[in-house]
C-alpha cells in the first residue's frame, strides 16, 4: 500500500523563535491495505503527516503508492490517487448539499455540470443513505450529516487512498460509531484505503485493522494490528498514562485508564 521513506519535515519558525521546528527526521512506514488508524498525543505529527502525504507540505524523502512514487507525481495525479479531508467546522454556507458534493469533482468539471457527474454524486450519496438531503441548504444540517457530506465530497473522486484527520470530532457516541461502521463499510465495498488520525483509543481499537503509533518526538513507537499495539507500556510510554486493557469476545482491546503517570 503507501509507504514513507526517510521522511523528513521541520516547519520554517516556531511561534516568536526563528528556530526551525523539527516534526520528522528519517520517518519510515508501511500502511497496510484497508482501515488505517494513526494514533499519538497531541504535538506528534499526526495531522502533518497526512499533510505531507497529500503533498500540502515540502518536505524530505518520498512517499510511494506501491511501486509508484507520490513524491513525483503531478498535482493531478495526487489528487485522482487520493482525496484528503482536514478538520474543519464549516457551520454556514449558501449551498445545498448536492452543490457542495459536487465540488468535489473538481477538477473534472466543465462549464456545466454534465449528467455524469451528476449520477455519481447521486450514487455517492446514496451509498452513504444521505440522498433524500441533497435539496437541503448545508447550513441546515447537524454535525453528523454534515461529516457525511464532507465525506461524500472526497469519494467522488473514486480515490484509491482517503487521507481523514479527525473525522469523528464534535461527533456524540452513536454519531462516532456509526461514521467509523460507515468507514469499514467503504473499505469494504468501495476498495478504498484509509487512512485516519484518530484520538479515541477505543474507537481505533475497534474498528482498524492496523494501528501506527507515533510518540511526541515525532518518531514512529509501532506499527501493526490492534491486540498487538494497545499494551499498557505503549500508553504509559507514549501517552504518560497508567490504563488496564482487558479483550471483549472478539479479541478487541478495551482500554480503561486509571491515572496519568505524572503528580499533580
Amino acid at each position: 500500500m503507501l509507504r514513507v521513506d526517510n521522511l523528513s519535515f521541520s516547519y520554517k519558525t516556531y511561534k516568536k523563535s526563528k528556530a526551525p521546528l523539527k516534526v520528522f527526521a528519517n520517518f519510515n512506514l508501511t500502511f497496510a491495505k484497508g482501515f488505517n488508524v494513526i494514533l499519538g498525543p497531541n504535538g506528534a505529527g499526526k495531522s502533518t503527516l497526512l499533510k505531507t502525504i497529500f503533498g500540502l507540505l515540502d518536505y524530505e524523502g518520498e512517499i510511494f503508492y506501491g511501486q509508484e512514487s507520490i513524491t513525483a507525481m503531478c498535482t493531478e495525479d495526487k489528487i485522482k490517487l487520493m482525496s484528503y479531508l482536514p478538520q474543519m467546522d464549516v457551520e454556514l454556507s449558501t449551498l445545498t448539499v448536492l452543490e457542495m458534493v459536487i465540488l468535489g469533482r473538481l477538477p473534472e468539471l466543465g462549464y456545466k455540470v454534465a449528467d455524469e457527474d451528476l449520477s455519481i454524486v447521486m450514487d455517492t450519496l446514496r451509498s452513504l443513505n444521505i440522498d433524500y438531503l441533497a435539496s437541503r441548504n448545508f447550513s441546515e444540517l447537524s454535525g453528523g450529516q454534515k461529516k457525511l457530506v464532507f465525506i461524500a465530497q472526497t469519494l467522488v473522486r473514486n480515490p484509491q487512498v482517503l487521507l481523514l484527520d479527525e473525522p469523528v470530532n464534535s461527533l456524540d457516541l452513536q454519531k462516532q460509531l456509526e461514521l467509523c461502521q460507515l468507514l469499514q463499510k467503504i473499505v469494504a465495498e468501495q476498495n478504498v484505503d484509509l487512512i485516519v488520525v484518530l484520538h479515541d483509543i477505543n474507537l481505533a481499537a475497534r474498528y482498524a485493522q492496523h494501528i501506527v503509533v507515533v510518540d511526541e518526538k515525532g518518531a514512529l513507537y509501532s506499527s501493526g494490528e490492534p491486540r498487538a499495539v494497545i499494551t499498557a507500556s505503549m500508553l504509559k510510554e507514549v501517552y504518560g498514562v497508567i490504563a488496564n486493557i482487558t479483550y471483549d469476545e472478539n479479541g478487541v482491546p478495551i482500554l480503561s485508564p486509571v491515572c496519568s503517570v505524572r503528580r499533580i
